[in-house]
């Protein structure tokens, strides 16, 4: 019953999230961008990543998270983004290497990691203009 609620009280806190995080969104031409850095580990930042993906379209999200040895970056890039030629790839790899590592995934959804945990703002901000420069293509 506990952990029900648990369960219940987190998904109502994403969903919040979620919902202020797509109202704050910046806009890039016809697309939005969503940029945020949240304390979650990797698994919440890509789950919040498809979430967002799944409420707007078109749209472009870049979030970060800080853990106790590295630092991720996660990119999520919509359907009708990716079939433009658009990959979440491409836009998150100048942040991944700044942060240490390289970035994997598929053109709608590319997860980084590395070591340069003091480089994730930085890295934000760059993977957010990458991601400007993709949009005004």
């Amino acid at each position: 019953e506990m952990e029900r609620k648990l369960n219940e009280i987190e998904r109502r806190s994403a969903e919040t999230d979620a919902v202020e995080l797509v109202a704050s969104a910046e806009h890039v031409g016809t697309a939005k961008l969503i940029v945020a850095t949240r304390g979650s580990g990797v698994d919440g930042l890509r789950a919040l990543a498809q979430n967002l993906k799944g409420r707007v379209a078109p749209v472009v999200v870049v979030l970060g998270t800080k853990g106790e040895k590295n630092a991720n970056l996660v990119c999520a890039v919509s359907k009708d983004l990716v079939q433009k030629g658009l990959s979440a790839r491409d836009i998150l790899a100048p942040g991944a290497a700044m942060l240490g590592g390289g970035a994997g995934g598929k053109p709608d959804l590319s997860i980084s990691g590395g070591p340069n945990r003091d480089q994730l703002d930085d890295a934000l901000a760059t993977v957010a203009q990458a991601a400007r420069e993709a949009l005004g293509r």
